[in-house]
């Protein structure tokens, strides 16, 4: 094979030699971009799982809360004298 490379319209020019072991660098570069790439990915599907959880949790516990109040506003309409709601609670 010559060193020397011809493209339609050029001149005679020299053929760009690649210098040992830089294949091997480049795929290293590449892999090594590749894998920050998809451990982001990764980062970016387990935050998003994050967020949805805290927001059924989140849901879930005003749920509660508003069943917790609901709850106490009908003890309280039951009216029931102050020395039975003590011995009640002292049970």
């Amino acid at each position: 094979m010559s060193d020397v490379t011809h493209s339609v319209g050029d001149t005679a020019r020299p053929r760009a030699s690649i210098p040992p072991g830089e294949p091997e660098a480049v795929q290293r570069l590449v892999r090594r971009e590749v894998d920050q790439l998809l451990a982001a990915h990764r980062a970016e599907i387990d935050l998003r799982y994050r967020v949805k959880r805290y927001q059924e949790l989140a849901n879930r516990y005003r749920a509660l809360r508003a069943e917790e109040a609901d709850v106490r506003r009908q003890m309280r309409e039951l009216n029931l004298p102050p020395q039975l709601l003590r011995t009640l609670t002292e049970e």
